[in-house]
């Protein structure tokens, strides 16, 4: 069993309560007063036409110098004012599998541009939320162990480690001993210290979807195996609500009662997070969450 003050870093850990943002500036506005610690806004990517030139996804927009629109620029400054760190995700499940193989070997070159529209903007950091599953089962046409470890370096490198935020949105199996898209295991090893948190997807992904007794199993072992990264920032993200996923979604209860709790039984949680913020319109799931990793 771990023991959960067991050090000094335990005491102080303070979990993350993050929300993706993709549609609905109405309700991006109210989360002022929501318990996230986090907002990422999603999503920039690179043009389909110039790779290293990005572009948005979502219900805001930048200009061809990266300065949002003035709407989203207001909203995202109120969010600051109250304690919340805004990041951005770079990346998601609609950027193809050409796109990331356009960029190998060229890191540095989009690393900058991701910096610049961070800095233009005054974010706090960047989620890299990358979904080329293909890549790790076959090495081709680009090793994407390579481009992740080179991409996380370049941006730390850009955005130095207490002032920025650098995270990253794996899937399961892209940590799983046994599976053949265990990459972040050897990303982890190489890069591990430059990342500040994980971002796991517990959703779409069978059999983790809805499985909250592995879903448990699955963060207290990584503690045993993971090399070069903490497991206490490892941040476990749920839908907010059904029509959020296509498989993955449990009530607010079930998540606090079935993975929360037993998880803190053993030791401290990295934190929590949901897709998306537009269907915690009211923030009571927030506020559920908070009161049970918040003590």
């Amino acid at each position: 069993m771990h023991n959960q003050n067991t050090s000094r870093n335990d005491v102080a850990h303070k979990p993350r309560l993050i929300s993706y943002f993709l549609n609905d500036k109405a309700i991006l506005g109210k989360a002022e007063s929501f318990a996230y610690n986090q907002i990422i806004i999603s999503f920039v990517l690179s043009k389909a036409d110039n790779p290293f030139q990005l572009t948005t996804l979502g219900d805001w927009s930048c200009d061809a110098d990266y300065v949002i629109d003035a709407e989203t620029t207001e909203i995202i400054t109120r969010l600051k004012k109250s304690g919340k760190k805004i990041l951005v995700a770079f990346g998601g499940g609609s950027v193809p599998h050409n796109m990331y193989a356009s960029l190998a070997g060229h890191e540095t070159k989009i690393a900058n541009e991701i910096a610049k529209f961070i800095q233009t903007n005054q974010l706090d950091g960047v989620d890299i939320d990358w979904e080329d599953s293909k890549a790790f089962v076959t090495g081709q046409p680009y090793n994407a162990i390579d481009f992740l470890v080179k991409l996380t370096d370049s941006l730390r490198t850009l955005l130095p480690k207490g002032a920025y935020i650098i995270s990253h949105a794996p899937q399961p199996p892209y940590l799983s001993k046994v599976s053949s898209m265990n990459g972040y295991l050897a990303i982890l090893e190489q890069a591990g210290p430059q990342i500040d948190q994980l971002n796991m997807q517990y959703y779409n992904n069978p059999p983790w979807s809805a499985n909250p007794k592995l879903i448990v199993e699955t963060y207290l072992n990584y503690i045993t195996y993971i090399k070069n990264f903490d497991p206490k920032n490892i941040i476990l993200g749920f839908p907010a609500q059904k029509q959020d996923a296509g498989s993955g979604y449990m009530p607010v209860e079930q998540i606090i009662n079935e993975v929360i709790y037993p998880i803190q039984k053993e030791m401290p949680i990295g934190g929590l997070f949901n897709w998306a913020l537009k269907h915690d319109e009211d923030g009571k799931w927030a506020d559920a969450i908070a009161k049970a990793i918040f003590k």
